[in-house]
């Protein structure tokens, strides 16, 4: 059997030794959220980034798309005028026709602005998701318990009074 001296004394060690591992523990712990935490906003970036990508090819194709119906209404118009100069015909039918396809061209520009508006609204929906998203992910991430160096210090005591009677007697 141990000499009551030398087992409190390893009590002692053992307590101050299972503070520092506990602690180290934590500290590991909180390392590893952070690294988490990291990775959820990185995540949530590369969200963001997404997003802005496509509402610019989103606007890019609508800039095309209004491009070439402005381009398909001046070949009409041209072509009105041209059939109207060879037969002969031009005045009020001529200039109805124009402003029918300018009219086309119009209502076909802003289909493609809907779209765009659309789509905008569809991409501010998903931003704000992942918002919710990255909130609930960063809130669910928890952060361990820092051990309380008094319960250490509160069996190191009771170890070293243990020591001290036993050397007094």
């Amino acid at each position: 059997m141990c000499h009551p001296v030398v087992t409190a004394t390893l009590g002692v060690l053992s307590a101050a030794g299972g503070y520092l591992q506990d602690n180290q523990a934590v500290q590991a712990q909180k390392r590893a959220n952070d690294r988490q935490r990291a990775l959820v906003r990185q995540q949530t970036i590369n969200k963001y980034d997404e997003i802005a990508l496509k509402r610019q090819a989103d606007r890019a194709a609508a800039s095309r798309e209004i491009d070439k119906n402005k381009r398909q209404a001046l070949r009409r118009r041209e072509s009105a005028r041209t059939s109207a100069g060879e037969r002969g015909s031009a005045g009020l039918s001529l200039n109805a026709l124009i402003r029918d396809l300018g009219a086309q061209e119009g209502r076909a520009n802003e289909g493609v602005r809907d779209q765009v508006r659309f789509s905008n609204a569809q991409l501010d929906t998903a931003a704000r998701g992942g918002e919710l998203q990255t909130g609930l992910k960063l809130n669910a991430i928890q952060d361990p318990a820092t051990p309380s160096p008094f319960g250490a210090a509160r069996s190191i005591a009771g170890h070293a009074t243990t020591i001290r009677n036993e050397l007094i007697s």
